[in-house]
């Protein structure tokens, strides 16, 4: 995800090797949530569209806003990952998934929940590729092999499961939380996994830092 350039090298400190597997857990939470929202939401559209009176369109860009920013930005904030530090830029977009999924939760119009929902994508589109970066520099060889397997599980399972954890969280109307408890869910799921990242994730970065293509990107 991340490439690093001709001659450089990543630059990490030491793992311990009974830490790592506590560091794919980690990132594994950032695996999970940022798939699964990306699908959850459709489940819960009806809903939304009741209590905000919200039109087609407006529903339409619900899904579409998350996306299109998460697609928008997803290489570019792989690249920062390279230059700033993968655990700090993970973190990063762990907080802002986060504070961005308590304000959807929080939205009373659909036109803050698609800005909201375009700031959760650009949390996701942040954390996201720093996590295949760092399943890269802790394991290697057959260990490497079996944390990539726990990613493309953890990818897996979370397509499977949103439409059905969000159904069943709508019909379990929470608080009478309705269709916001899709949302508010992320909340504890994300504080904590912040917390667990400040403590078990180690730093890495590319050295020498390759540069950021600002008109590539825009």
């Amino acid at each position: 995800m991340a490439q690093i350039a001709a001659g450089a090298k990543d630059e990490l400190g030491p793992v311990i090797s009974r830490t790592r597997w506590l560091i794919l857990a980690v990132v594994a939470v950032g695996t999970f949530m940022a798939v699964l929202d990306g699908y959850i939401v459709n489940v819960a559209l009806p809903t939304i569209q009741s209590s905000l009176k919200a039109n087609t369109g407006e529903l339409e860009l619900v899904i579409a806003s998350y996306s299109l920013t998460y697609a928008i930005f997803l290489i570019t904030e792989g690249r920062l990952g390279d230059i700033f530090g993968r655990k700090r830029m993970f973190l990063l977009g762990m907080t802002i998934f986060t504070i961005g999924s308590a304000m959807c939760g929080i939205s009373q119009t659909p036109e803050l929940l698609l800005v909201f929902r375009a700031f959760q994508g650009f949390g996701a589109a942040t954390m996201y590729p720093q996590i295949l970066s760092i399943i890269q520099v802790t394991f290697k060889d057959g260990d490497r092999q079996l944390a990539l397997g726990v990613f493309a599980g953890v990818n897996g399972v979370a397509q499977v499961v949103a439409q059905l954890f969000g159904g069943l969280l709508i019909h379990a109307d929470i608080a009478g939380l309705s269709w916001r408890a899709i949302f508010f869910v992320n909340v504890p799921i994300g504080i904590g996994g912040v917390i667990a990242g400040i403590v078990f994730l180690k730093e890495s970065k590319t050295i020498p830092s390759p540069r950021l293509d600002l008109p590539g990107a825009a």
